[in-house]
């Protein structure tokens, strides 16, 4: 199973979040992109973020009515809440969450940035 770790703010979701997650569904051929909400992101002041159980609706509510199942909402950044960093949450999606809930041992994951934050490389995905 070829899994994307879609990680980002999502303050709020909007269609290049869509349009991104379905090109790694259907040009990249991945089962299933994990959409991970931060909780606070590093580089954005909190006091201008979308609360985060809103977000997680937003998410909720896009992956419930697009994707055909391939999209997904993982809460473990909000879950564990502070600032997020994705080596964090990248350590307890590919090696907790990943394993127990498919049953592979060795998940191919690839990790796809809001791209937001990619600055000069917007857009782009990362592998």
């Amino acid at each position: 199973m070829k899994v994307a770790v879609f990680g980002g703010t999502f303050n709020p979701l909007h269609i290049g979040h869509a349009m991104l997650a379905d090109t790694i569904v259907r040009e990249l051929g991945y089962d299933k992109v994990l959409f991970v909400p931060t909780y606070q992101p590093p580089h954005k002041e909190f006091s201008k973020i979308v609360d985060a159980k809103h977000r997680m609706a937003m998410i909720s509510n896009f992956c419930a009515s697009e994707g055909s199942g391939h999209f997904e909402l993982e809460p473990c950044e909000v879950e564990r809440g502070g600032v997020s960093y994705l080596h964090i949450h990248a350590r307890f999606v590919v090696f907790v969450k990943h394993q127990r809930a498919f049953g592979h041992p060795q998940p191919l994951v690839t990790f796809n940035l809001d791209p937001h934050r990619l600055g000069a490389h917007r857009g782009q995905l990362l592998r």
